[in-house]
């Protein structure tokens, strides 16, 4: 069984059936307890660190898909539906500026997140094979002008009222609480189909 760890509840997809989803919440703490848990209740015999993620790469558009893993049969399985292949930065924070996008695109990541390095840290302390599958929600050209990092709740969870009552005091924060909104749905369905695809065909060995 395949152990599918997402951050927030908006990035939860439907899986195959060989698969067993956990949510942990944002930050790399409640990341590493999820995957932790999982393992400790079902037989795990792989892990994927999966959700949305901030593009570095300026040839990523919002709805690609990046996989980072060694595992050969996801490798072809990442190349079969024309997701981009390469290393995913995993920071304790949110990279909210272009510029600093440019900077930790010349590390040749692609992409970035904020939980994935706990879920793989999991895997390599249980010997398990890892995969971290993101979906781009926004690009490496364009800055954030919210406090991402401030903005979830105690639960780890980004909760829409709270995050409107933010953004209405800063300048273009709800027009970008729009666009990340609509970009998470492009992200949503094609993150959700690669998943699927992925849990429901192979199994990898251990």
């Amino acid at each position: 069984m395949i152990g599918v760890v997402f951050a927030l509840k908006r990035e939860v997809v439907r899986l195959g059936a060989n698969a067993a989803p956990a949510v942990s919440g944002v930050g790399r703490e409640r990341a590493a307890r999820a995957a932790e848990e999982l393992i400790a209740r079902h037989p795990i015999s792989a892990l994927i660190s999966a959700g949305f993620a901030g593009a570095l790469s300026p040839a990523l558009k919002v709805g690609d898909l990046v996989v980072d893993t060694s595992l050969a049969e996801w490798q072809m399985a990442a190349a079969r539906h024309g997701a981009r292949q390469g290393p995913v930065l995993a920071l304790e924070h949110v990279v909210r500026t272009a510029a600093q996008r440019a900077r930790f695109a010349a590390t040749g990541a692609l992409a970035v997140d904020t939980e994935s390095g706990a879920v793989a840290g999991a895997a390599a302390r249980h010997g398990l094979p890892f995969a971290n599958v993101r979906a781009i929600t926004d690009t490496a050209a364009r800055d954030l002008v919210l406090d991402w990092d401030n903005c979830p709740a105690s639960d780890g969870q980004f909760h829409l009222l709270p995050l409107l009552r933010h953004a209405v005091h800063v300048p273009g924060g709800m027009a970008e609480i729009a666009r990340l909104w609509y970009a998470s749905l492009l992200a949503s369905r094609n993150l959700g189909q690669f998943l699927r695809a992925l849990t429901s065909d192979l199994s990898p060995e251990t």
